[in-house]
């Protein structure tokens, strides 16, 4: 198998576990449909494991880095929407505050991509970018989203 198809494979692979994990667990979520903090991780863990998967893919593959960045960014907002959608664990605000980071971290970093280069506004969104995800880093590593630290 050329190395090309063991990728697309692998990536297959992946949203077939994300389809699985996520309607699995409905039938012993606590009475007011929330799901447990275990359920979440384990949801969650699913997505991140496929957006790394995903953004190694487009590395492999992208025509040009600006190219591959773009398609990346797009992968991030993709994952941002369907960990959205995913009914929070009660108690506790970690959740909630990591999507905040996660979705400011991907939102500045369309707007760094979408900035002139080497120009105030990508050098400005960069950063932002940098300190959103660092923190959204410490609170994956708080609440146990391990697979969800490298992102």
């Amino acid at each position: 198998m050329t190395r090309r198809r063991r990728r697309i494979a692998s990536w297959a692979g992946a949203l077939v576990a994300i389809t699985v994990v996520a309607g699995c667990g409905s039938s012993s979520t606590g009475s007011s449909g929330t799901p447990t903090k275990a359920q979440y991780i384990a949801r969650v863990s699913a997505i991140c494991t496929a957006l790394e998967h995903r953004a190694e893919t487009i590395s492999a593959s992208a025509h040009s880095l600006e190219a591959g960045i773009r398609e990346v960014v797009d992968a991030y907002e993709h994952a941002d929407a369907q960990l959205r959608a995913i009914p929070l664990p009660a108690p506790g605000t970690v959740p909630a505050e990591w999507l905040h980071w996660r979705e400011t971290a991907t939102a500045a970093a369309r707007r760094a991509i979408d900035a002139p280069a080497y120009s105030h506004a990508r050098t400005a969104a960069s950063h932002e970018e940098f300190i959103a995800k660092e923190k959204a880093r410490g609170l994956a590593k708080t609440y146990g989203l391990a697979a969800c630290l490298r992102q």
